[in-house]
């Protein structure tokens, strides 16, 4: 399966909450991960799962500073599965 079609990404991308993530990461450009769990009505370590199998998909990126890791959105990925899924719309012979 090539990479825009990895089951890792896909499985990431099927999970509302981290939808979310992506999303607010999109609108508010790179956050801690505290900052990321203010947003949800959910445990911090849930959030901390979420953001990890978000960076194991290589959907976002974490940085280490301090204390503290932030997040960014990496939208090279997204664009691929992108024009991934719509080789397949397009019906590609």
């Amino acid at each position: 399966m090539e990479k825009e079609g990895n089951p890792t990404i896909l499985k990431a991308l099927a999970d509302s909450t981290r939808r979310k993530i992506i999303d607010l990461l999109k609108k508010e450009g790179r956050l801690a991960a505290g900052e990321i769990a203010a947003h949800f009505p959910l445990p911090q370590a849930s959030i901390s799962h979420h953001l990890s199998v978000l960076e194991k998909a290589r959907l976002i990126s974490g940085q280490q500073e301090g204390k503290f890791i932030y997040y960014e959105l990496n939208t090279t990925v997204l664009e691929d599965v992108l024009h991934w899924i719509m080789s397949l719309i397009g019906g590609k012979k």
